[in-house]
């Protein structure tokens, strides 16, 4: 069925986190929208989205009370009755398309719940759609707003026009070339000025032009004193999501009937009444909270009231109260031994991590081949997960340059930078299955001290400290040797088992914990909210003996690149902060790759031996002969 124009676009329940999560812009059939922060996350004084349960690492991690899910069905422009996840258009600046108008027009938010069309035409019939200006501004500090086009038509004309009503159009000139030189902003009383070197660093800062402190939706203005810069508004410079996810481990994952008090607060009846003291009663239980209370005391006839009540108030004190005091927990570490230590389990309800350990060759059978039972040293331990539970929750974003979880630059989904009291971030859980592969320690340790990986190891890690990356993990050889091979095998298994390339991702385990506890190990696994979620085939090809073919597949055709010699000698990604990778043998899609495809290197994998540096899994003979 054609779609009505007044009908939103489909969005799925986790793009709402990425990547159009709040402060992300999404094109939709010639238009342009922003999605609004969460404090417009409400319909009247209570708060929208489904509470994600049995994450209390994370929020504890993160420092909030809760995470929610955007509703099934976005609201999808702010104006609308339909509450949900709410939508605003930008930029607010439009051009006709019609080539004899070229008028430009900015938006009334509150009447432009349709697609705005411009009046030049008498009938509505003929009357041409309103085009988004393709440019606007944004700020260090995360600002984004409208480009002032009127200052810019008046910034080199030199004249003391101060009518700010004016009529302006955005015209072209055939005759000054196909580039920003053709396009020109014209006012009515004639001033005028190309765009040639709009894109240029400074080209605001010249003009004096000024950022407004705010975001498209907030109608306040704010103290800001940086210098806005123009940007494409499809760039992707404009909006850099800060993501942080977290298995649904033991024992969270399977939550203990017995345990009534964590039973309780995870009961979506008693989630609306900590919103309910939100809303109204400031922490005293009263009016619509005690109605809803009695619902709760009703689920749980064992519990006493006051008991009830007690429970209720620390909750809504947490989220007002100690929201933002984080603790330090080690979200990788936990996982980590929640694979290790052989956490198995065959409860299917109610329970979100189920794994099953197995062997890299079947029990009792003698290696093959010196590579196979090289490969089988070298790896400690595998893990079927049979089902695992991922939440990713949108912690900030940050604009022109990505940034880490602390920087100052960051904007929290609430724009609350510094109040410090979020009462939740939005988030989304998919369910899927996965790989865990852990690697012998000794075996790393002794090439990771060789001399020559170490240097060229070195090399990466003075340009990721040059460049001020603090969102990067430690760059160690331990980290690209894991981070290369698990792309390596995410290419090789989108042909063993079916899994487009984007259904797969990564978790790398490859550092030292604060506490001295080294981590080795790589988990490939399916974490989507459609039909791909949890098929089975990652698990079956993670069974003994598929696993080996899989990975002597994955060497060899790793040992070649077709874009060799230049891809195995030249560096390449951001500032050369990868060696030996590219598209033909080691980049895989950004959303599944936890560092952007960055810090890749084939060669710390493979080996090369002709400028002596050895391969971690450079095995004595062929590859070949373990398929």
């Amino acid at each position: 069925m054609p779609q009505r124009e007044n009908d939103g676009p489909e969005i799925r329940g986790s793009q709402t986190v990425v990547p159009f999560g709040v402060g992300g812009l999404y094109e939709w059939r010639g238009e342009s929208f922003i999605a609004c922060d969460t404090r417009m996350w409400k319909k009247g004084h209570f708060l929208i989205g489904k509470p994600l349960k049995n994450i209390p690492r994370l929020a504890k991690a993160l420092g909030v009370s809760e995470f929610r899910q955007a509703p099934e069905r976005e609201r999808f422009l702010a104006s609308d009755g339909d509450h949900g996840v709410p939508y605003m258009r930008f930029p607010e600046w439009n051009f006709c398309s019609n080539s004899s108008c070229r008028k430009m027009t900015k938006l009334n938010q509150k009447k432009s719940r349709t697609r705005p069309k411009c009046d030049c035409a008498q009938s509505r019939r003929f009357k041409k759609p309103l085009t988004p200006m393709r440019f606007v501004q944004v700020c260090e500090d995360g600002h984004i707003s409208d480009v002032d086009w009127w200052w810019w038509a008046h910034s080199m004309s030199g004249s003391d026009c101060k009518d700010r009503v004016e009529k302006l159009r955005f015209k072209s000139d055939t005759g000054a070339g196909a580039g920003l030189g053709g396009l020109y902003v014209e006012a009515s009383c004639g001033a005028k000025r190309s765009l040639e070197g709009i894109l240029r660093k400074d080209a605001l800062e010249r003009i004096k032009s000024r950022c407004d402190g705010r975001q498209p939706w907030r109608l306040e203005r704010g103290d800001c004193d940086k210098h806005p810069r123009v940007v494409h508004k499809g760039g992707s410079n404009v909006y850099y999501p800060i993501i942080k996810s977290a298995l649904s481990i033991p024992p969270d994952s399977c939550l203990n009937p017995e345990d009534e008090e964590e039973a309780i607060t995870n009961d979506e009846d008693f989630i609306r009444v900590v919103d309910d003291l939100n809303a109204f009663s400031e922490g005293r239980i009263s009016g619509g909270a005690r109605i809803r209370l009695r619902v709760v005391a009703n689920n749980f006839p064992d519990s006493d009231f006051a008991h009830l009540e007690e429970l209720a108030l620390r909750a809504w004190s947490q989220r007002h109260g100690n929201a933002h005091t984080t603790e330090v927990i080690d979200i990788d570490y936990d996982e980590f031994l929640a694979f290790s230590q052989g956490w198995e389990s065959t409860d299917e309800e109610g329970n979100d991590f189920l794994t099953k350990e197995t062997t890299l060759l079947p029990e009792g059978q003698v290696p093959s081949s010196m590579a196979a039972g090289e490969l089988d040293i070298r790896i400690e331990k595998v893990v079927l997960a049979k089902k695992l539970r991922e939440v990713r929750a949108l912690t900030g974003f940050t604009r022109l340059l990505p940034d880490g979880p602390e920087s100052d630059r960051v904007v929290r989904p609430d724009l609350d930078r510094f109040k410090g009291k979020p009462p939740f971030l939005p988030a989304t859980e998919n369910y899927g299955e996965g790989i865990f592969v852990q690697f012998t320690e000794k075996h790393l340790e002794r090439w990771e001290s060789n001399e020559a990986v170490i240097q060229r190891v070195n090399l990466t890690q003075e340009k990721a400290e040059n460049l001020g990356f603090n969102w990067l993990p430690e760059v160690t050889p331990r980290f690209i040797a894991l981070h290369t091979l698990s792309h390596l095998l995410i290419r090789q298994l989108t042909f063993e088992c079916g899994y487009s390339s984007s259904a797969l991702r990564e978790r790398i385990y490859a550092r030292t914990t604060d506490k001295g506890k080294p981590m080795a190990a790589i988990l490939i696994y399916t974490a989507s909210g459609d039909s791909q979620g949890s098929l089975g085939g990652l698990v079956r090809q993670g069974e003994s003996p598929r696993l080996l073919k899989t990975i002597g597949a994955t060497l060899t055709s790793a040992s070649w690149c077709s874009a060799d010699p230049v891809c195995s000698e030249v560096e390449s990604g951001t500032e050369g902060l990868n060696q030996g990778a590219c598209y033909a043998c080691s980049l895989i899609s950004e959303t599944s790759c936890t560092t952007n495809n960055l810090l890749l290197d084939r060669t710390l994998v493979i080996g090369n031996d002709d400028i002596g540096v050895p391969g971690f899994l450079k095995l004595p003979d062929f590859y070949e002969s373990m398929l």
